[in-house]
């Protein structure tokens, strides 16, 4: 189902609603002061590019947080600039970066599709 963000009228607090597309013209309410919401078409794009899957975090692929600033300069020396986050999940921006990674790093994916690594 599609996601669809609402900004409060009063408190400029923001809302995202999970719903189906014919109950996508309700009412939404604040939960914070209970006044009318706005549809937020410019932070729903925002959410729908977070959705399509990228960036894309990997556990199997992360590091010790300890070791993250030794893994960003390995990553420059394999030719694959890679940010890690604080917990030392590695980020992947796109297909072609993860791919790129994985080959860098002699990793083969089972579960991938077709193209990926």
């Amino acid at each position: 189902m599609p996601q669809y963000c609402f900004m409060c009228v009063e408190c400029d607090t923001k809302v995202v609603k999970t719903r189906a597309i014919k109950d996508r013209r309700k009412p939404v309410y604040c939960q914070k002061c209970e006044s009318p919401c706005i549809r937020d078409l410019g932070a729903e794009h925002k959410v729908c590019k977070s959705t399509t899957g990228w960036p894309m975090y990997s556990d199997a692929m992360g590091v010790h947080p300890d070791q993250i600033p030794e893994a960003v300069e390995s990553a420059k020396r394999h030719g694959v600039p890679t940010d890690f986050l604080p917990d030392g999940r590695v980020e992947w921006t796109s297909p072609s970066h993860r791919k790129n990674y994985c080959r860098a790093y002699g990793v083969h994916d089972k579960n991938g599709g077709y193209g990926d690594p």
